[in-house]
């Protein structure tokens, strides 16, 4: 069992972190990670992944880093991180842990891995000392990418702006974070986390989200865009600390 590292702090935060992908004004490193593995080697992946994962949430310059399987398609393993530079990231790819993945990667994936690296927009949180006081061990993890239309992105971002300001009155949210895509000036990654289903159903009906909702609906290179969203899983818990 992977150790959960947990703030101390019980405020809720809500934050505006940027208003587009510039990565010469962000030295962070976000990074979302996409494996389509073989049948046969599913186990003995997720288990070097969960290994990377615990590494990396040791290392210096480590802001988070999570592991996620797939709902529905175990073969499809996602894995974020965050760190405070490029250079601790780029380190890291050279530990024992994550030559582990790479080495297994080239007999154990159907597919080439894709990497999308990414700028934090936004982002709600509520605190995780209420994620652990409400026993929520199995979080409902969704995560939304789209391609929006051309000329239609800083739309997009100052919708979803507006929408996370709105998110405090939603009980059931444990996070909502607002990314895009480093080399896709289009593309855009919403990770969210619930208490369960039913608060992502009373997400969908506050009036804040709505224009969100209704942009997706008209404004998405290929619609509908409910076939974006990813049903996630844990597979190695994320880190939940504070920058060191």
């Amino acid at each position: 069992m992977f150790q959960r590292w947990r703030r101390t702090v019980l405020s809720i935060t809500a934050n505006l972190i940027g208003t587009e992908c510039r990565a010469s004004d962000d030295p962070m490193a976000v990074v979302l990670t996409r494996y389509q593995v073989k049948a046969a080697r599913q186990d003995e992946f997720m288990q070097v992944l969960r290994g990377y994962v615990s590494s990396s949430l040791l290392e210096a310059g480590n802001v988070m880093a999570a592991a996620y399987s797939e709902h529905g398609d175990p073969s499809v393993i996602w894995v974020v991180e965050r760190w405070t530079n490029k250079e601790y990231y780029a380190k890291n790819g050279k530990s024992p842990a994550a030559q582990a993945v790479t080495l297994l990667a080239r007999t154990g994936l159907s597919a080439r891995v894709e990497k999308m690296y990414l700028k934090d927009l936004g982002l709600f949180s509520g605190s995780d000392v209420h994620r652990v006081a409400a026993g929520v061990e199995n979080p409902l993890i969704i995560m939304l990418i789209v391609d929006v239309k051309r000329k239609e992105e800083d739309q997009f971002r100052l919708i979803n702006h507006a929408a996370i300001a709105t998110l405090g009155a939603e009980p059931g949210l444990l996070s909502f974070r607002f990314s895009q895509d480093c080399n896709r000036k289009g593309r855009f990654v919403i990770h969210k986390e619930f208490h369960d289903r039913q608060a992502f159903q009373s997400h969908l009906k506050n009036p804040g989200i709505a224009p969100v909702i209704r942009f997706l609906q008209h404004s998405v290179r290929k619609p509908p865009f409910e076939k974006k969203y990813h049903h996630l899983i844990e597979l190695a818990p994320p880190d939940l600390r504070v920058n060191r």
